[in-house]
């Protein structure tokens, strides 16, 4: 009964905050209209809370990273000469804008005209990202929705055959993903340059076409499945793909020099090559027809930045005008991992390189040692290779068009962003907290002079003072003051997100730091906090534990490991912990204290050449450890430290 009660509360302050602490939305310009089904419910008007984009702090970012073009340039100019190319279009997209451009070589090599931004290239299978951005559009606009069975729109896919009974029927979003089970390639051929296939030659082939998993299994990248969303896209806005591609996408953005075929580009075109022998021989273009929706388009590297800039502009989540034909909001859903394929491990190299891949609505979503979100696209045609990589939480891209078949660009691509992570400026756009976080720290680091039980009861949220936690704060805030006596001049150090932030103050003896984590009810209150020091010393005891833990590390000792820990950690497991922090048995020392709080000790540790971090600490009533953990020390992009100590 209680729990229902409890459960009832708490919808009923949920409710209080949905009908009285959230503002409305800005009266601004709506986004594109979204259609309402007849009889259907309208959705209620969305509240808003109207946080603070997040910003980039560094005020030097800018010029760090244009210090950097000079090495760019030459590492493009050194790829095109390695790899033999006869041209090469490489430009670095920054805060909306091509920052560098970078042209080396010749469009063709009789003429001997030079590439510039102007050249227009075949994007090949970059053409699928303006096929899976105009499918969002027309999203947006409720003319499909992404789980429709693709069959709605092309009704000729219900004749396809399907590995099981039970299975699905292939939708919109499988399409996009490469999940719908159909392969690579259809029965038809899209390489003749006189011969290219027409609607009905395209859907006659799927009469009893076998698929080749069932839909959402498994990845399979399908030439067929973005030509068929071709086919989508006619239906649902009822007229020709490329009509409906340069009147809702190219054009709006901008892109002057998009064409659909070798005739539309005109002289800007730049020849397509294949390297034979010790010669290099032209290509004729290949006609994708009425399967254009899965690489027919040709842009120049400045309309190829534009669309990337388009994308890249859809971060951070903020209010403001949508300046675009698709929602940022919609741009950010193609971004996500919707459909992992699996980790790589790249080995033997200078440092550790991890990679998780998966795939979104058209792009590919990589996560790798350096990079928390890639987005990234090749292209490749005979004649032309295409390429694009964007760091959308760092406002950074890359884009690169080649007229040799086979160029490996993507490695070049993965280069140039690895020279400018390097200065240390691309860094990612940091959150603003939210005014309440503010305001509760400067009440919190008041209390810190004198503890006032009434000026901090309003400061807990419901859950913290229930829990004990305004009790546990009065106590942490005691032991600060008799650590580090009188502290002045606090600062923001880290925001993790507008809700959780850390902060630091000089003391008389050291330093000190708040991480304070906020609800965001409508009566926002502290939800956590942590309170740590340093520079001063450990509690001895803690110390001396710690460093009698160590030895375990090396050599298993089940006597020790009884008189050392209390009673809930359990033997077996321990030891498996221990194995997996030191894989080596490596020999094991303590180093120097980083922090200390009013019950644990962090310390360095070094295992052989692992560099790791310790935290001991929380005694219980026998003076062993309560509280016990290894991780990774910060530095180590692939062991990536854990945001809260685990007790093992």
């Amino acid at each position: 009964m209680d729990a229902r009660r409890g459960a009832a509360r708490r919808a009923l302050a949920l409710g209080a905050c949905l009908a009285a602490a959230c503002k409305p939305a800005p009266t601004t310009p709506p986004g594109p209209a979204v259609a309402v089904a007849e009889n259907s419910t309208p959705e209620p008007e969305m509240r808003v809370r109207h946080d603070a984009a997040p910003v980039f702090a560094d005020p030097r970012r800018r010029e760090r990273l244009a210090a950097t073009f000079p090495e760019l340039r030459r590492r493009v100019e050194a790829f095109a000469a390695d790899e033999e190319l006869p041209g090469l279009a490489v430009g670095v997209v920054l805060d909306g804008e091509l920052a560098l451009f970078v042209g080396v070589g010749v469009a063709d090599l009789d003429s001997g005209a030079p590439v510039t931004e102007h050249t227009v290239f075949r994007i090949a299978s970059l053409t699928k990202l303006f096929t899976a951005t105009a499918i969002l559009g027309l999203r947006d606009q409720g003319k499909l929705s992404l789980d429709d069975p693709a069959s709605r729109h092309v009704p000729e896919l219900a004749r396809v055959v399907y590995p099981t009974a039970d299975a699905r029927r292939i939708t919109i979003r499988d399409l996009l993903m490469h999940t719908s089970g159909l392969p690579r390639l259809g029965d038809f051929d899209y390489t003749d340059p006189h011969d290219p296939p027409d609607r009905a030659e395209i859907v006659d082939s799927l009469e009893q076409f076998g698929l080749r998993s069932d839909p959402a299994a498994s990845y399979s990248y399908s030439n067929l499945g973005f030509g068929l969303l071709g086919l989508v896209i006619e239906a649902a806005a009822g007229d020709e793909y490329r009509r409906v591609l340069d009147r809702t996408l190219l054009q709006p953005l901008g892109l002057e020099h998009a064409a659909w075929s070798a005739a539309q580009a005109g002289p800007r075109l730049a020849t397509g090559y294949t390297r034979k022998a010790d010669r290099f021989v032209r290509q004729e273009h290949w006609n994708h027809g009425a399967s254009a929706g899965a690489g027919a388009l040709y842009l120049d590297i400045a309309d190829l930045a534009r669309f990337a800039a388009f994308h890249l502009d859809a971060w951070p989540a903020r209010d403001g005008l949508e300046a675009g034909p698709v929602r940022r909001s919609s741009l950010r859903e193609m971004a996500r991992a919707g459909h992992v394929m699996g980790f790589k491990v790249h080995t033997p190299t200078p440092e550790p390189r991890v990679e998780l891949g998966a795939q979104g609505l058209g792009w590919s979503v990589v996560q790798d040692c350096r990079f928390e979100h890639v987005l990234a696209h090749t292209g490749g045609t005979d004649g032309y290779r295409s390429a694009i990589r964007l760091l959308p939480q760092r406002g950074v891209g890359v884009v690169l068009l080649a007229n040799r078949n086979g160029a490996p660009i993507e490695r070049l691509a993965a280069d140039l962003l690895a020279v400018l992570d390097d200065t240390g400026a691309l860094a990612r756009r940091e959150p603003v907290p939210l005014p309440a976080l503010t305001a509760t720290v400067e009440r919190v680091t008041g209390l810190l002079t004198a503890w006032d039980a009434e000026r901090a009861r309003p400061l807990a949220s419901l859950h913290f003072e229930r829990s004990g936690g305004l009790k546990h704060l009065e106590q942490e805030l005691a032991w600060a003051r008799a650590t580090v006596g009188t502290c002045r001049d606090w600062t923001r150090t880290r925001t993790l997100a507008p809700d959780l932030a850390g902060y630091a103050a000089t003391c008389e003896r050291g330093e000190l730091s708040l991480e304070v984590r906020m609800t965001t009810s409508r009566s926002p209150g502290i939800g956590g906090i942590d309170v740590a020091a340093r520079g001063v010393p450990a509690d001895p005891t803690i110390v001396a534990a710690a460093r009698q833990s160590v030895e375990l590390l090396t050599k298993w000792d089940p006597e020790r490991f009884a008189a050392l820990f209390a009673r809930h950690f359990a033997r077996e497991g321990f030891r498996q912990f221990l194995d997996r922090a030191n894989p080596e048995h490596a020999t094991c020392s303590l180093g120097e204290v980083e922090a200390v709080r009013s019950a644990s000790a962090v310390f360095k540790l070094r295992c052989g050449t692992r560099e790791l971090r310790l935290v001991a600490g929380k005694l219980d009533a026998e003076g062993r450890l309560g509280q016990f953990s290894v991780s990774p020390a910060p530095r180590d992009r692939c062991d990536r430290p854990r945001e809260q100590v685990e007790e093992e």
